[in-house]
């Protein structure tokens, strides 16, 4: 049954005549003006629109309870000079484009009687942004594009601003890098540069478009994840093997996880970070049923987990009965067989079973804790991994607020608290860390202390290099460390490569008080960077077999024998500091002196070889930071971020503001 009701427009003329407009309406409460023909879409009562838009419409109709039942034919009318109306499918639906400013009405007739009316606004059109979309993303780089709503004109600008938001937790995109954007018709266009180390895959990279239309300023910010191989993290923790944290049936602290995040009621201690076990009861069964791995620290009762192949959880965890948190491995050495730290539970242990990071498409990070000094002697050889490219082995110590609560690195200073590894000689060529052979060919160390006794013996190194079967393309990274000789001590980092193809970085490291060499580096495709060498025997040394590394920004200072020594003098090497006159590059600085260089503290025992803000290093030096360098380096030795926008790049490997 129809309900009716009348509407009597009155207009009057200025004269004493005047007329009188009358106009049927039936509202019909089971027909419909919606956005879609099938009864999916939206009801529509009013529309605003700038001028060039569009808008589809269809009548449809409905029962009393709202189910669907028809898109059906109806004669459309629009009132007002503000577009044009087009009806198609016999009535059953009309498009709407706006054309001109001002407002208006759509109706819809059934049998002659209006039935339903939507009011209509246009407004001079505004271009603005669409949609923000990434493309092409693989684990060295991204495209984006900016989508607008119409052609852009000549005076339309955007830019992209980004920074790894993995590597420096909450960067902000303006501070670091920028792109001028293209346009192609209605869009902006960018591709990312091709990231280098220390960018690596999986990393989150923080994104801000900055789009200028009609002279206003549209921003958004989006978090592009690069691809590549899993990325799977173990912690050390030196002869550690009890639970760092746990939860019985009869104790506090529960636990859930939800997407991947693992929330606990109260905080956990500030040294359980990336890499460490989580095992959990989930099941009136007795024992363990999984294990899963820290990846992200996101607060002190909130981790992101992994499962044990790198990936994030497939199940949610609303009910955990017990609970437990262990160091993944307890000594650096069972790295090479993946024996596991004996105190997991045995139901849940043997989950490292394949060394091939390469036909497994993984790289692994081995996070080291400062548990306990690693405390050894003999060879340490990197064994039994097939290793190349982004299929890494990484062994590193946690800083970062998103690896763990207290930072287990030192801060460019000798700190018997932080991760340690001491080292004594029993034969000649020993060493902690050994890179030689076939399948070795991606390695890095970071953020270690190493105490270096040669005990009388030749070649002790913290790291020792060699191509000897090492394919085209490989290379190893040695950085943010601190080498100390103790004894006669011995040598920090040995790079001896016969193969140009194969390239050594040492960067941000310091080495002091070492019978033997501090760094020593061939290839052309090699660098030693930002590196400060004090009282050793031979500061630097350059090989040349395979051609003259590049030495750039280093310190060297107070050798027993040598200070730059031959093949020094790479393409890049400059801005280097020498005690005496053979510091290579042209903007070198020659023959200075301590006061010059003016370290914070040269007292044994207690010494601190960053340089004061008065030390001739603290200048705007090689920066080391742009995406043209062959590597960047985000933070220096003392944790200090380094930015682009900086106005000072110091030389050597920290600054003690």
């Amino acid at each position: 049954m129809e309900l009716f009701r009348f509407f009597i427009s009155i207009f009057f003329i200025l004269s004493c005549t005047s007329s009188i407009d009358v106009q049927v309406y039936s509202v019909d409460r089971s027909i419909y003006v919606e956005s879609s023909s099938d009864g999916t879409g939206i009801r529509i009562t009013n529309i605003n629109l700038q001028t060039s838009e569009t808008i589809d419409l269809y009548a449809v109709k409905r029962a009393e309870n709202g189910e669907f039942e028809s898109n059906l034919s109806v004669s459309w009318e629009l009132e007002g000079d503000i577009g044009q109306l087009l009806i198609l499918s016999g009535g059953k639906s009309a498009k709407f484009e706006a054309q001109s400013t001002g407002s208006g009405k759509i109706f819809i007739r059934k049998n002659g009687v209006i039935i339903k009316s939507v009011d209509v606004a246009v407004s001079e059109f505004v271009n603005t942004v669409d949609s923000v979309n990434m493309t092409n993303i693989t684990s060295q780089s991204f495209d984006i594009t900016v989508v607008t709503k119409a052609t852009l004109s000549a005076s339309d600008s955007a830019k992209l601003y980004y920074c790894n938001h993995s590597k420096i937790p909450d960067c902000d995109p303006r501070q670091w890098y920028e792109i001028d954007m293209s346009k192609n018709g209605k869009n902006f266009e960018a591709s990312s540069p091709s990231f280098k180390f220390p960018d690596d895959p999986k990393d989150e990279i923080k994104v801000l478009t900055s789009v200028t239309l009609n002279s206003g300023v549209s921003e958004q910010t989006s978090i592009v994840r690069l691809d590549g191989p899993a990325q799977i993290y173990r912690s050390i923790g030196i002869n550690n093997t009890s639970a760092l944290a746990s939860r019985t049936s009869s104790g506090t602290n529960e636990a859930l996880i939800t997407d991947s995040v693992i929330v606990f009621d109260n905080p956990l201690a500030g040294n359980i970070g990336i890499g460490d076990a989580i095992v959990i009861d989930h099941s009136v069964t007795a024992g363990f049923e999984e294990i899963f791995f820290i990846r992200k620290r996101i607060s002190a009762n909130q981790f992101l987990l992994n499962d044990l192949n790198g990936a994030e959880l497939e199940t949610d965890y609303a009910e955990i009965l017990n609970w437990e948190i262990y160091r993944a491995y307890s000594r650096v050495t069972d790295t090479n067989t993946l024996d596991e730290n004996t105190g997991i539970p045995a139901e849940v242990r043997n989950f490292d079973t394949s060394q091939d990071a390469v036909n497994d498409n993984k790289a692994w990070h081995f996070a080291f804790y400062a548990d306990g000094a690693w405390s050894g002697s003999g060879k340490n050889n990197i064994s039994g991994w097939n290793l190349f490219g982004d299929n890494f082995l990484r062994f590193f110590v946690p800083f970062l607020s998103t690896h763990v609560g207290v930072s287990q690195r030192h801060s460019g200073k000798w700190d018997g608290t932080k991760a340690m590894i001491s080292w004594v000689g029993s034969g000649n060529y020993q060493w902690p860390f050994m890179q030689r052979g076939a399948g070795k060919n991606a390695v890095r160390v970071e953020g270690f202390q190493f105490q270096i006794d040669d005990g009388g013996y030749a070649n002790i190194y913290a790291f020792r290099v060699d191509d000897y079967n090492m394919a085209d393309g490989a290379y190893a990274y040695f950085h943010h460390n601190i080498i100390r000789g103790v004894g006669v001590g011995g040598g920090g980092f040995s790079f001896v490569m016969g193969n140009a193809d194969i390239k050594g970085y040492a960067f941000n490291n310091i080495a002091y008080d070492l019978g033997g060499t501090g760094f020593a580096l061939e290839g052309t495709n090699s660098v030693a960077s930002h590196n400060t060498s004090f009282r050793n025997d031979w500061n630097f040394l350059g090989y040349s077999g395979s051609g003259t590394a590049s030495y750039l920004g280093n310190i060297s200072h107070s050798s027993s024998t040598y200070e730059f020594r031959s093949s020094v003098s790479g393409v890049l090497s400059d801005y280097n500091i020498s005690e005496d006159t053979t510091a290579p590059g042209a903007n070198s600085y020659d023959n200075t002196t301590l006061g010059e260089i003016d370290f914070v503290d040269l007292t044994g025992g207690s010494e601190d070889l960053c340089i004061t803000t008065s030390s001739l290093a603290y200048m705007l030096g090689p920066k080391m930071i742009e995406e043209s360098d062959p590597f960047k380096i985000y933070y220096d030795a003392a944790g200090n971020l380094r930015r682009p926008s900086d106005t000072v790049f110091p030389l050597g490997a920290c600054v003690r503001n």
